[in-house]
């Protein structure tokens, strides 16, 4: 991460063009040595055209690199079977973010994607994870498409999405091994030229096989995003965001496209937040987020027998942002916004009681995952001293594990 308005409060205007060698801009300059002497000098590269700036000595530009240089990690996902990881960080040298893979606490980063576009985000295949899937746009065009990458091999990319229309990864199908996505058309490809009547396609594909791709349901509008597929590979929750404060829980039938909606009820008049995104191992209800009951966000349980809602967060006064369940039920970690800075909650048991998450590093949290097999949650930090560290948390033993360096 760049923080461009500090170049501004420690250097001169002349400075500053040093200092615009570095980091997300790096790839508009090259390091060379002057003409002018044997001192190593920054210079502009071939597309830009400078004229009457003096050379820029390469140490200045070190001088200033602590203060413009953030190149922090951010956790991606666990591996379905290992305790490995995906992470995205940007390469010194590097004006964008890729995807690496991490084997081991504080081991070293194998990279596995290599463009030229940022790539923050990927997921594992969940039964063999012999490949990726990860999503990227071009030049910003924001007409993100999705990527196969097999890590066998680590070849060629391989599109898997139409590049006329906008695609989001949203979930795994476990039981087939295949990938949830949505598809928007880009404003040339509206039907008519206009998208006074744009419609959100949800689809699905087997990664390997890029001909496999159907359409499961036309769902009306955009602002829909889709959480877990149900433990018996039958419904998927799907979420329809309509305001900052509106939006809609739905279940929709992978088979047949047919979808019901569940939060908030029909004769609930009043507006509020409902966000589900994982089913209960049993299947008996989804884990929601939801403001419906004042001020603040919380985290509850809608249960199908009875479509109620039972509050788990009553007694926290912060907005919860963030949760992961684990894969067995018996645990659900929160982060909860407090006063601006986020902070982890633990519950467990079976009435999902909140217990204290003790031995953490400072800071303010982020990006929580609880790992498929093992008794592990991922989280990232931000602190005074670091813009992006990766741990892990033992919740049984208290254990925390640094995975990444600041």
């Amino acid at each position: 991460m760049n923080i461009n308005y500090l170049r501004f409060a420690f250097i001169t205007s002349m400075t500053c063009l040093a200092i615009g060698s570095m980091g997300p801009v790096s790839q508009a300059f090259a390091q060379a040595i002057s003409p002018t002497g044997s001192e190593e000098h920054v210079l502009p590269n071939n597309q830009l055209i400078a004229q009457g700036i003096p050379p820029i000595p390469r140490q200045i530009a070190k001088h200033v690199e602590r203060y413009t240089e953030f190149r922090g990690h951010s956790f991606v996902g666990w591996h379905p079977q290992k305790r490995e990881m995906l992470v995205s960080h940007r390469p010194q040298g590097s004006s964008v973010s890729q995807i690496f893979r991490l084997s081991e606490p504080l081991g070293t980063l194998e990279p596995i994607t290599s463009s030229d576009e940022p790539v923050r985000f990927a997921s594992y295949e969940p039964k063999h994870a012999k490949h990726i899937v990860y999503s990227k746009f071009a030049g910003g065009n924001e007409a993100t498409q999705l990527y196969r990458k097999d890590l066998d091999k680590l070849g060629s990319e391989v599109l898997l999405t139409n590049p006329e229309e906008r695609h989001t990864f949203h979930t795994w199908n476990r039981f087939a091994s295949t990938m949830i996505y949505s598809s928007v058309p880009l404003d040339r490809t509206a039907k008519g030229g206009s998208r006074k009547q744009i419609s959100t396609s949800l689809r699905e594909i087997d990664p390997l096989r890029i001909d496999s791709s159907r359409e499961i349901a036309q769902l009306p509008g955009v602002g829909w995003f889709a959480g877990e597929v149900s433990p018996d590979g039958r419904f998927i929750v799907v979420n329809r965001y309509i305001s900052a404060n509106q939006s809609e829980v739905w279940l929709l039938d992978l088979a047949g496209g047919e979808r019901q909606r569940l939060l908030p009820k029909i004769d609930d008049k009043e507006p509020a937040i409902h966000f589900a995104g994982e089913f209960l191992p049993d299947q008996s209800g989804l884990v929601v987020l939801t403001d419906r009951y004042g001020e603040f966000r919380e985290a509850s349980i809608f249960d199908f027998k009875s479509a109620s809602l039972s509050r788990l967060t009553s007694h926290i006064p912060w907005d919860i942002v963030a949760g992961s369940l684990s894969r067995d039920g018996g645990r659900l970690a929160l982060l909860a916004n407090e006063n601006g800075k986020r902070s982890l909650r633990l519950l467990g048991g079976k009435a999902l009681k909140e217990y204290p998450a003790v031995g953490l590093p400072e800071g303010s949290l982020d990006t929580i995952s609880f790992h498929e097999r093992e008794p592990l949650l991922a989280f990232g930090v931000r602190s005074a001293q670091s813009l992006g560290v990766i741990y892990s948390y033992q919740p049984d033993s208290g254990v925390v594990l640094q995975w990444t360096k600041p």
